[in-house]
């Protein structure tokens, strides 16, 4: 009992030292990780387990196994914090507040109605443990630094003079949210501001209104059709995750055989090792604690800036490569759920039957469907997470510049994977091809780049490009979007349409017009007349459906062509992990 109750508390000292330090993962030569954020859960088992080893109920069996029931909830606490969650064939355990609870009952059932006493010598059980866990935290934290120090280090080709990029990508991020595009009042001062430094493109749109094709195409610069990304996950297949196609090179790998120090910190369980984006990074961190609500955000700056400090070091000791920072937040992603003091006021005052999460608004969009009040009350809390985002955004640049990561040299890249609907054209999330969906934030601050606004049409597929030509590296073969350099200079660039692609749903955005294709259904739509998509013009103007509908057509055939005749890409089996984590995101039903 005495050596049980040592090895919980030893188990349970690093997970807490993490949390109460600022949260950021430490990986393990062994392949475990400490992956702990909200302390609550390890302090009440830190605390119940301290509790076990030094009080000594009355010498029952029941009570005795009742004890030892409470050190074993309290160990899961600590496995849980350890793994990420344990797994099974018939069980799994991701929330580690119910067994801090259990725990707690348990040990307050066994000491019910006796004369529980301290024990005498008891504190030598407890200075073991925590003596025990100390050592184990210093350990992991020396192991961390250790590992990052190697990966930073690593032997890379020949660095040739090269700017340093920071690139945050915010997952599910629809424009019109953000003050700087016209939401009053804002709820993103920080991001403004960078965006008012910075090349603004007032209309850049995402090549698929999901995550996977969406990313893979603005790293590859291929259309998801030409990637064989078109359709969207299925766990009924055999192949339900996608997995972007070996041919392509990323951004990573290019900037990394140019010498670039490459490094990635996401949150979305779909770019795990095995999707194909890890290639070329040397750094690549899937930042555990929330998925994409509480505090996600700070969670992933803590992750990053943990990265931050060992490339200071680095830099400190004359290592000046070049550095290429992918940061992936998840706000304002479903669940709807920011930190208690970023809800809004009206949210706060709202009384229905929504609480942000994908599970009740799923419940919904089955049955009864949503009030003007649950609208209200479900676009109040993005706005709140977009509200907790910008502050993170303000945070990384601050802790950044003052490590003198980010300097007025530094390219910095700011975009969305896609947007949110709330039910303005019948649906909810981001599964159709409306303006909501695929317009997206993108602007670029950099060396000798003048703050400019641009009214262009311009795609994700040309960041990639566009990105090279800065970087002084050559145009990339084969690729579907093109530099923006030119209107980087405030030069004209002829406008090529935007396509987005979902499975079989299509859009082309060719200024003024879009064309959304559903199945059979065409609907066309003038942007500078009706921005929202409100008024279908398609039965009125029949020639300029044909002209893009035709234009479509050939697309659609090359991309397929290209991908070898399939819209669906061969992928990877979905294990139970990832299935919780998809049900989570709520791409998975209940």
């Amino acid at each position: 009992m005495r050596a049980f109750a040592a090895l919980v508390l030893a188990v349970l000292l690093p997970p807490f030292v993490v949390a109460a330090t600022g949260g950021a993962d430490l990986d393990l030569p062994s392949g475990l990780r400490v992956s702990w954020y909200e302390p609550l859960p390890v302090a009440i088992a830190l605390l119940g387990a301290i509790v076990a080893a030094g009080l000594e109920p009355a010498d029952a069996r029941w009570r005795r196994a009742l004890r030892i029931a409470a050190l074993a909830a309290f160990a899961t606490v600590g496995a849980v914090a350890w793994t990420g969650g344990i797994h099974g064939p018939h069980f799994r355990v991701t929330n580690a507040l119910r067994p801090a609870l259990l725990g707690v009952g348990a040990l307050g059932l066994a000491a019910l109605g006796t004369r529980a006493r301290l024990r005498r010598r008891a504190w030598r059980e407890v200075a073991l443990g925590l003596g025990a866990g100390g050592l184990v935290t210093a350990g992991a934290l020396a192991a961390d630094a250790r590992d990052l120090a190697l990966r930073i280090a690593a032997p890379r080709a020949a660095s040739a003079p090269g700017t340093d990029v920071i690139f945050v990508l915010v997952d599910t991020l629809r424009a019109d949210f953000l003050g700087c595009y016209g939401a009053a009042p804002s709820p993103s001062p920080a991001i403004d501001a960078l965006a008012a430094r910075s090349v603004f493109f007032e209309r850049a749109f995402a090549q698929a209104s999901w995550t996977f094709p969406s990313v893979a195409a603005l790293m590859t610069s291929r259309h998801p059709s030409r990637l064989g990304l078109l359709e969207p996950p299925d766990p009924t297949r055999g192949n339900g995750l996608p997995v972007v196609p070996d041919g392509p090179p990323r951004l990573a790998e290019l900037l990394r055989a140019r010498g670039f120090h490459t490094a990635a910190f996401y949150k979305n369980p779909f770019l795990e090792p095995g999707s194909g984006f890890e290639r070329g990074f040397e750094v690549y961190e899937h930042v555990g604690g929330d998925g994409a609500d509480g505090h996600s955000g700070g969670q992933l700056v803590s992750e990053a800036l943990r990265w931050a400090r060992a490339l200071a070091d680095a830099r400190a000791r004359g290592d000046q490569a070049p550095f290429f920072l992918y940061l992936h937040f998840m706000e304002p992603h479903i669940d709807y759920q920011p930190p208690a003091e970023f809800v809004p006021e009206e949210a706060r005052a709202y009384r229905g039957p929504q609480d942000g999460s994908a599970r009740k608004l799923h419940r919904a969009r089955r049955g009864s469907g949503f009030t003007p009040a649950d609208v209200a009350y479900l676009r109040a809390m993005y706005r709140g997470d977009v509200a907790y985002l910008d502050t993170q955004i303000a945070r990384l640049r601050e802790e950044l510049t003052r490590l003198g990561l980010w300097r007025d040299d530094t390219l910095f890249v700011f975009t969305a994977d896609h947007g949110e609907q709330f039910g303005e054209h019948g649906d909810w999330e981001h599964g159709d091809m409306h303006v909501e969906n695929v317009h997206v934030p993108l602007f670029l601050h950099g060396p000798r780049l003048a703050a400019r606004r641009v009214p262009d049409v311009v795609r994700l597929v040309d960041v990639t490009p566009t990105l090279l030509a800065l970087e002084g590296l050559p145009p990339l073969a084969d690729a579907e979007g093109r530099s923006l350099s030119p209107l980087l200079r405030g030069d004209a660039l002829p406008t090529l349409p935007a396509v987005s692609e979902l499975g079989w749903r299509w859009r082309v955005t060719d200024d003024p017009f879009s064309l959304v294709i559903e199945g059979d259904q065409h609907e066309l739509y003038d942007l500078r007349a009706d921005p929202g998509e409100k008024q279908d013009l398609a039965a009125s103007d029949p020639a300029t459906v044909a002209r893009l509908r035709a234009f479509l057509d050939a697309h659609e055939a090359a991309g397929r062509s290209a991908a070898g005749g399939s819209g669906a890409a061969v992928g990877r089996p979905l294990d139970d992990r990832m299935r919780e984590q998809l049900k989570a995101l709520g791409y998975l039903g209940e």
